[in-house]
This record gives structure tokens, sequence and C-alpha cells, in this order.
């Protein structure tokens, strides 16, 4: 197929569109366990946020700092990991509750969380 090397190129610009523009964007982040907020400044483009690594409390765990407590509670849950394996944190705890860049709507950056985690801490 003659498009598939575009269509890869399209997806990588736009997973990674910010980083090669350097065109920060602010998030503020929402940690509904502790209500802390935290704005941040990232150069990951809107899309990784809502449907790349940014999606998700992995990456957003990080951001917030909590990213070892959240694998010490991982490993705990299950013991039988080894030093090298990691499962995904799921879409519990970090909501984004602001941007300032308007290609998303606040609703679809926490399209994966809980509907009713969303609607109590967003609307």
């Amino acid at each position: 197929m003659q498009d598939e090397p575009n269509d890869t190129l399209n997806y990588l610009n736009r997973m990674f569109g910010n980083i090669k523009k350097n065109k920060p964007m602010n998030l503020e982040i929402l940690d509904t366990k502790t209500g802390i907020r935290k704005t941040i400044e990232t150069n990951y483009s809107p899309w990784w946020w809502v449907y790349g690594n940014g999606c998700c409390d992995c990456n957003r765990a990080e951001e917030m700092g909590c990213d070892d407590e959240m694998d010490a509670a991982m490993r705990q849950a299950h013991p039988g990991l080894k030093e090298w394996q990691c499962l995904c944190y799921g879409c519990e705890r970090f909501l984004i509750t602001d941007c300032d860049n308007d290609e998303y709507s606040i609703q679809e950056y926490n399209k994966f969380y809980h509907k009713e985690l969303v609607r109590k801490y967003l609307f």
C-alpha cells in the first residue's frame, strides 16, 4: 500500500507534534484521592493525553509525583510480577481538569475514566 508510510507519519506527527514544534501547553491534573491539583507544562501533544500514553493513570501519576506509590501498590496487589514487569494502573484516579489547548474537550481528556468519577469532580 502506498499510503502506509504517510499514515504512519501522520500518526507520529499527531502523537508527537508538540514535541517537534516545541509548543508547550499547560494541563491541570486533579488527584481524586488526595484532592491535590497540579498544573504542569508539557510538550506532549493533546492527542497523546487523550489517546496515547497520557490517557491513563500511569503517566499522569508520574506527573503528579505519585509513580513510586502507585508502583508499590501494584506490586503488593500482584506479588508475582517480576522486577521488570508492570501493569497499567488503569483510569481510576487522575483527571485532567483544565488545559490551555482547545483541540479536545475536558470530557475527551478523561474519556477512559469512569463516568461517575468524571461527573463527581468535573460536571
